[in-house]
């Protein structure tokens, strides 16, 4: 018969008010006794520990805060939009350039026939 170790057990669930815990696809009940030596055990073995406490900020606070980051937000959009505007401005700017490059090129020998 198996014995119930940690090293064997898969799974501690709570259902219910009940603590159950599974072991391959077994599901049995277990009584107070072993769940607090089972707890216990994992606790001491435990690197950390987690602590849950409720927040201590003022609803206020949070909304203010939410702004806060709602404005950030904004700024960081904006100047993402203008840095796009710009290098958008930027390469329209150098192709416009290279298109008149292009342009005069074409015309040059139309120029040099025309007299003024």
């Amino acid at each position: 018969m198996n014995t119930l170790t940690l090293a064997n057990l898969s799974l501690i669930l709570r259902i219910g008010g009940t603590l159950c815990v599974t072991q391959r696809s077994l599901m049995f009940p277990i009584s107070s006794t072993l769940k607090n030596s089972l707890m216990g055990s994992i606790q001491d073995s435990a690197d950390f520990a987690i602590k849950i406490h409720p927040p201590k900020q003022e609803t206020n606070e949070i909304l203010e805060d939410i702004d806060e980051i709602k404005s950030l937000e904004m700024k960081e959009l904006n100047y993402e939009m203008e840095d796009y505007a710009r290098a958008k401005q930027k390469m329209l700017n150098l192709h416009k350039r290279r298109i008149e490059q292009i342009v005069s090129k074409a015309f040059e020998p139309l120029h040099a026939t025309l007299v003024y």
